[in-house]
């Protein structure tokens, strides 16, 4: 797993963050580390540095047609070297710097840079585009695209500390956008479908919905609002109503004057006069996503992640007046990540970023090395341009990142299974012809996609075990039971697959035995959990009842260590049977009905009447259970829900009655008999709890 490093670098001065021009004459303390801090002066002007700045938008004069920019590129090029260099200059000031960059100690190591800025007139530097001096990691080369130590650059406000922030593992998006109707019509659609696109593994159906290609699934609006002719109005309204985690906002940066004072800000649109801009300025924005929320409890609005596709949204202006960019400033406010551009951004660039970032941002991936990749594949891709020095990230992440990042990617892979799941049974009930098939959906093109999206869900699971089996215990504050929730989820999700194929097994005669292959892959997941997690006892006790379902009498033999499985199993049910937890306590009377039904497999195939009395027996110990299980589940407890899929699966499934032409046409042995009046007496037992019980419904 790699190891992310982070490497902080302060600059100080004396007096209010505003007010102060760049010059040579202004010193400033930097501190990186526990290294001494050292005076470091800019090379510039302040007149000089803006004019340098101003080539760096792209054009310098307008014109048509390559004719006129040609010139213009060849001067931006000439402008990116001379400035990088100079950046170069000022880091390679601080020996401490340099000390913290080159001492990673294996190839695994990851970087972050973060630049920590109060001064308003630093904030115009573009940091980002510096090359790495003499000493750093692929000195000569710029340093945030150097491969011999990845390194992701942010900035950071100091007075802004997020390290009690919760990621949020439910992620909700708000898409705004304000363009003219011209540049709406070419740049929503691309970026809508990138977002889009980044929401569909978690997008589901509900009972009863049909899938169609062309129509967006009502479940969409849980993931992904979009706001046309977005105003300040429109997006408070929003805010205030809902808790969104990320916000996207496609508008044209604008610049804004004060008297001597020039900022830039967003136009948005004007709710008042519908066909006029409304000129928002960064405190504006900083106050409208801030809003506060209409909940019972008081509280503002606080999105973890804000995407500014705008241009120069991370520009500052002028120095004179209080006040900062965009980006800044909602940063400022106390907003963990903004993502903004200090020069123009190009068209394909945003339409690149919103495709980098939200695509894994919304798996739980770690946002500093997305941004490393997207300003990589910036300069890979678009090599025509500046974008990848463009880009700015305003961060101040939780220090447990790393874990709360594990955890979202588990919930999300969860919902994911989910929802690929909720495709297969609106597949079902079209088969069953209790919902119409769509007009002019394909049953092949629905089925891959399930079977594309339950894939994808598996193998973040799959990346997670191995994860957590690659850490040494103690160095995380990731748990065993954490690991073990990864391998309980693998190991229902094949389950449920097994329960697919199953019912789907007559499609093609080479793939009929495929659902005990992954059955038995179930039980390996379930076995690997109860051995990371001893107290996981719910896994044990899965184990020994699919593997009994699937090997009948040949497990249940003496010398086979399902006998002993199931007695441990049993004794530790027992223990969490009188817990003072309920929802422990529900669980372990719902593993004991199930080890109870099939406890049948362990009588000696004696006769007729040694397994009818051992199924007498049985049969009274579960009603106990039932009984005392009815008592303490609530009809909204999800564990309801699973113990009745569970029993539905036995009677339906695992311990179905033969269709007629499945029965051997030879005489069976004496052991395939005797599993075939087993399993019978299971059955029974199961649609014996049904008619008396309700399903264990309370």
């Amino acid at each position: 797993m790699t190891r992310i490093r982070n490497v902080v670098l302060e600059f100080l001065r004396h007096g209010p963050p505003h007010n102060q021009l760049l010059s040579p004459l202004t010193q400033y303390l930097a501190l990186c580390g526990n290294h001494s801090g050292v005076t470091v002066r800019v090379p510039y002007e302040h007149a000089q540095f803006l004019a340098r700045h101003q080539s760096l938008n792209y054009e310098l004069e307008s014109g048509e047609g390559d004719v006129a920019r040609q010139p213009t590129r060849q001067h931006t090029e000439l402008q990116l070297q001379i400035t990088a260099a100079e950046m170069a200059g000022i880091l390679a000031e601080i020996p401490g710097l340099i000390s913290e960059l080159t001492d990673w100690r294996d190839d695994d190591t990851f970087t972050h840079l973060e630049i920590v800025l109060s001064a308003s007139e630093l904030a115009l530097l573009p940091f980002e585009l510096a090359n790495a001096p003499n000493g750093f990691p692929g000195a000569g080369q710029p340093l945030a695209l150097q491969s011999q130590n990845p390194l992701c650059v942010t900035r950071r406000v100091r007075r802004v500390n997020n390290d009690r922030f919760r990621w949020p593992d439910r992620p909700r998006v708000l898409f705004a956008h304000a363009l003219p109707p011209a540049d709406a019509a070419r740049l929503v659609p691309a970026h809508l479908l990138a977002l889009r696109n980044a929401v569909a593994p978690w997008v589901g159906l509900k009972p009863g919905e049909r899938w169609e290609p062309d129509r967006p699934p009502s479940y969409l609006r849980e993931y992904l609002t979009v706001l046309p002719q977005a105003s300040v109005q429109s997006i408070f309204a929003e805010l205030r109503k809902d808790r969104y985690t990320h916000v996207h906002l496609l508008a044209h940066g604008v610049e804004i004057r004060e008297g001597v004072d020039r900022r830039f800000g967003l136009a948005l649109s004007d709710s008042e006069r519908p066909l006029s801009e409304d000129r928002v300025s960064a405190s504006r924005l900083a106050m409208l996503f801030r809003a506060m929320v209409r909940d019972c409890h008081p509280r503002l609005a606080l999105p973890a992640v804000v995407t500014l596709a705008s241009c120069q949204g991370a520009a500052g202006g002028s120095v004179v007046g209080a006040g900062s960019s965009v980006a800044h400033a909602l940063h400022e406010a106390g907003i963990p990540l903004v993502v903004a551009s200090q020069f123009p951004l190009s068209f394909p660039a945003s339409v690149l970023m919103v495709q980098t970032l939200y695509d894994q941002l919304l798996w739980g991936c770690d946002p500093r090395v997305l941004l490393c990749d997207l300003r990589r594949q910036l300069k890979m891709r678009l090599p025509r341009t500046h974008d990848w020095a463009s880009l700015v990230a305003y961060a101040s992440l939780p220090a447990d990142l790393e874990t709360q990042g594990q955890k979202v990617r588990f919930e999300q892979a969860k919902r994911a299974i989910e929802a690929a799941f909720s495709l297969w049974d609106a597949d079902a009930e079209t088969q069953l012809g209790t919902v119409s098939p769509a007009p002019g959906a394909a049953n092949a093109d629905w089925r891959d996609e399930t079977r594309d999206r339950l894939g994808s869900g598996k193998a973040r699971l799959e990346r997670l075990d191995a994860e957590f089996r690659n850490m040494k215990r103690g160095t995380s504050s990731v748990t065993a039971e954490d690991h073990a929730s990864v391998l309980g989820r693998l190991a229902s999700t094949e389950k449920r697959q097994a329960e697919i194929e199953f019912q789907r097994r007559t499609e093609s005669d080479s793939q009929r035995e495929r659902w005990r292959e992954t059955l038995r892959s179930a039980c390996t997941y379930y076995h690997r959990a109860f051995c990371v997690d001893r107290s996981q006892t719910w896994a044990l006790a899965q184990e020994v009842a699919l593997t009994l379902a699937l090997d009948g009498s040949s497990a249940a033999l003496p010398d086979k260590p399902m006998c002993k499985y199931h007695a441990l199993a049993c004794q530790l049910l027992e223990l969490d049977r009188r817990n003072e937890d309920r929802l422990r306590r529900l669980w372990a009377l719902g593993n004991l009905i199930e080890l109870e039904l099939v406890s049948l497999w362990l009588v000696e195939p004696s006769g007729e009447g040694s397994l009818a009395e051992a199924s007498a027996e049985v049969q009274q110990r579960i009603e106990r259970l039932v009984k005392e299980f009815q008592a303490a589940v609530g009809r909204d407890d999800w564990e309801l829900v699973s113990h009745r899929r569970q029993l539905i699966r036995y009677s339906e499934w695992l311990y179905r009655k033969p269709e007629e032409g499945e029965t051997a046409h030879t005489t069976p042995t004496e052991r395939q008999a005797w599993d075939g009046r087993v399993r019978g007496e299971i059955r029974s037992l199961c649609e014996s709890l049904f008619r008396r019980s309700g399903g264990l419904d309370p």
